[in-house]
C-alpha cells in the first residue's frame, strides 16, 4: 500500500470519529449565515493558538464578514496546525472547517 493510500485511510478513520462535530458544524451553517457560523465555530472549536480570536463586533456587515471569513480561514488552515502538539484529529477537523469557510468566502468573493 502506498503512502497516499495510508494517509487516506487514516483521514477516513478520523472523519468517522469527527462525525458528531462535523454534523454540529453543518447544522450551525444552515440558516445562521456566515456570521453565525463563525461565532459557533470560534465558541465551540476555538483555535489552539490563543492569539487567534474572532472579532465579533459588526460581523453583520458584508465587508467585515468577508474579512472575518478570510481571517478564520487563516486561523483554521490545516497547514497552520501543529499536528504533533494537537494531533491529527484536530488537523482533519480544521481542514473540514477551512473547506466550509472557503466555500462561504468564495460566495462573497464572486459577488463583489
Amino acid at each position: 500500500m502506498n503512502e497516499e493510500a495510508i494517509k487516506q485511510r487514516q483521514r477516513a478513520a478520523y472523519m468517522k470519529e469527527l462525525k458528531a462535530e462535523l454534523s454540529d458544524i453543518n447544522q450551525a451553517d444552515v440558516g445562521s449565515g456566515p456570521a453565525g457560523l463563525l461565532r459557533h465555530i470560534y465558541n465551540t472549536y476555538p483555535p489552539k493558538n490563543p492569539d487567534h480570536k474572532l472579532d465579533g463586533k459588526n460581523l453583520v456587515k458584508a465587508a467585515k464578514t468577508k474579512r472575518a471569513l478570510l481571517t478564520a480561514i487563516q486561523h483554521y488552515h490545516p497547514d497552520k496546525q501543529d499536528e504533533e502538539q494537537h494531533g491529527k484529529k484536530w488537523a482533519v477537523l480544521c481542514e473540514e472547517i477551512t473547506k466550509l469557510l472557503t466555500d462561504h468566502y468564495g460566495r462573497y468573493k464572486c459577488c463583489d
